[in-house]
């Protein structure tokens, strides 16, 4: 009796959709005004994207949408798109139609199966019991129902929900593709990934880094100084006072250029745009104390602090010594300062220092070295640009590396 009672609804139902075509048509051209003139509204604001995808969605509803179709053309020609038909109202007309009649088909031969079958009536079911939240063991039993199939035209077996989605929800994968963004660091991770391909076997890798902070009243976008960490003995006179700290801001792209071949020649460059790429020197000047004394010196200056270095200077007598302090620079120049000497018989002394102009130097490459790997037999590297890191330290009897602690092991006595 069930399932009589369902196959009279699911003809009643498909009555219902023959004879209200009409008013099911005016409801979804509503649906798709709506839809559109949402697109609309997107568009008028300059989100292209947001506009795109609610026109298509009117499309859906109804494929020949004249306005929708007529917006969708312009937003492309925004977005730089390809022009191409939305949607070809005939071919999703036809597929539509197609995957509609192989439904009603397989209905029918359902329906057929089961006149020819004898009608069994089923006992009822009682409903599972619950006990501490879970089903009891003994109610448990049965097999699961499975979705019918259907045979679709092409011959391909699909569940009824399978073909409407289908039906329904036409997609093209291309212009998804075309409309995915990324992030600009993806981007730029995508563009090495490229030039890796192109350039084998060398290959190029690195890092970059991004950094933001503030105080009160001030934004800081670069500001970065390890000597802060420690306790530095040269400020003998400084602008700081105590608890110094390193606030570590600062921005960096490092490149790496490596070619990686197991035997013969390889070259590896580094290079650094960060704020100790961006350094400076003044002249070398004399300046003389209050006492009497003189003493030659040199302001250094790198970009992390946009100030000078301070630096422990002897007098030319050695019989004096006073730090430079940190100075700010402007438009390329230090300006006039001073530093107390420690004068040990008479007490301190000044040496006044002038205003002095900083000349400017651009240092990015921070390695750069050639190896020759013969295989087993030896290798060779010549550095001219490297970290300290790269040089041999040894107590060697020629003195012709750096020289080690002396109380290291060494490593010419067994």
């Amino acid at each position: 009796m069930k399932r009589l009672a369902l196959k009279i609804a699911i003809v009643y139902f498909g009555l219902m959709v023959i004879f209200n075509a009409p008013a099911f048509a005016k409801e979804g051209s509503s649906a798709a005004d709506f839809l559109c003139e949402i697109g609309i509204e997107y568009y008028e604001r300059g989100a292209y994207r947001e506009a795109l995808h609610e026109l298509k969605k009117a499309l859906l509803v109804e494929p020949q949408h004249e306005q929708a179709l007529t917006y969708i053309r312009i937003v492309k020609e925004k977005l730089g798109l390809p022009e191409k038909e939305e949607i070809e109202q005939a071919q999703v007309s036809a597929e539509v139609f197609a995957r509609e009649e192989a439904v009603a088909q397989a209905l029918e031969e359902a329906e057929e199966k089961e006149a020819a079958e004898p009608v069994v009536e089923e006992e009822p079911v009682a409903e599972p019991s619950l006990q501490e939240g879970r089903l009891l063991p003994s109610e448990v039993e049965g097999r699961p129902i499975a979705p019918p199939v259907i045979a679709s035209p092409e011959g391909a077996k699909q569940s009824p929900l399978e073909i409407a989605s289908v039906a329904l929800l036409p997609r093209n994968d291309e212009e998804e593709k075309e409309t995915v963004s990324f992030s600009p660091l993806e981007k730029f991770d995508n563009f090495v990934e490229d030039v890796n391909e192109k350039i084998a076997p060398a290959k190029i890798s690195g890092e970059y880094v991004l950094s933001l902070g503030g105080r009160e009243g001030d934004v800081i976008w670069k500001d970065a100084n390890a000597d802060y960490n420690e306790a530095n003995w040269r400020r003998i006179d400084n602008n700081f006072g105590i608890n110094t700290y390193d606030t570590r801001v600062y921005d960096r792209l490092r490149l790496n250029l490596d070619t990686e071949n197991e035997e013969g020649f390889n070259l590896h460059t580094n290079i650094t745009i960060d704020p100790w790429t961006f350094i400076g020197k003044s002249d070398k000047v004399t300046v003389t104390s209050a006492a009497g004394g003189t003493a030659e010196i040199q302001l250094k200056y790198w970009s992390n602090t946009r100030s000078t270095i301070n630096e422990s200077v002897y007098s030319d007598r050695l019989d004096d010594v006073f730090s430079l302090p940190e100075v700010k620079v402007v438009d390329g120049k230090a300006s006039a300062s001073s530093g107390s000497g420690i004068v040990w018989v008479t007490g301190a002394d000044t040496f006044n220092i002038p205003e002095m102009e900083i000349h400017r130097e651009l240092w990015p490459v921070r390695e750069f070295w050639l190896d020759y790997n013969s295989g087993d037999k030896f290798q060779f590297r010549f550095f001219p640009i490297a970290y300290q890191d790269q040089a041999l330290t040894s107590d060697d009897p020629l003195g012709i590396s750096n020289h080690m602690i002396y109380w290291e092991e060494s490593p010419w006595l067994d």
